[in-house]
C-alpha cells in the first residue's frame, strides 16, 4: 500500500510539530512573565 509511508511521515512530523508547539508555548509564557516583571 502506498498510503502507509505518508501516514508514518505525517505521524513523525506531528510529533515534531507538537514538540515545537510545546516549546513555543513555554517560551511565550516566560516572555510574558519577564515582560510583566
Amino acid at each position: 500500500m502506498h498510503y502507509v509511508a505518508p501516514v508514518r511521515a505525517v505521524a513523525t512530523v506531528d510529533k515534531k510539530t507538537l514538540r515545537l508547539l510545546a516549546v513555543l508555548a513555554l517560551w511565550l509564557r516566560t516572555e510574558k512573565a519577564t515582560s510583566k516583571a
